[in-house]
């Protein structure tokens, strides 16, 4: 699926020149390009926050992005509608600040999902917008 949206976003480049994705779930990265990709490929807005901040060489430590805490991972747009996925692989939970923006963003209409596997993000996706043929590249 990402391979064939590569593909019509690049109609010049020979199909045996593109780079074909290997997408995985195996770690948070990989579980977070999967879910990014997907909604792309269905034609939704999705960006990656990055909350991380930068390290100082001076200071031995990372330095506050200045992003709020607790932002989730993915901030997206679905048929019109603010989605915010945290990414949380294994027996990975929420934080405090986490939670708290969970309940910010319901309180203001948005959706708001954990993606703990591909598999699992793609039945919330589903479920949420009653998309009949999943599979299908907008």
């Amino acid at each position: 699926m990402i391979f064939e949206y590569k593909c019509r976003q690049s109609p010049t480049v020979p199909r045996y020149a593109m780079v074909k994705p290997k997408p995985h779930d195996t770690n948070t990265s990989g579980l977070t390009d999967c879910v990014r990709s997907f909604l792309i490929t269905k034609g939704h807005y999705c960006g990656r926050t990055n909350t991380t901040g930068t390290y100082s060489q001076k200071l031995g430590k990372y330095i506050h992005s200045g992003a709020t805490r607790g932002q989730s991972d993915l901030n997206c747009i679905v048929q019109g509608q603010s989605w915010q996925v945290e990414i949380k692989l294994g027996k990975d939970k929420l934080s405090p600040a986490q939670e708290r923006i969970r309940e910010q963003v319901q309180k203001a209409g948005g959706v708001y999902l954990v993606a703990k596997t591909f598999d699992g993000f793609v039945k919330d996706y589903q479920t949420l917008t009653n998309d009949q043929d999943l599979w299908k590249i907008k």
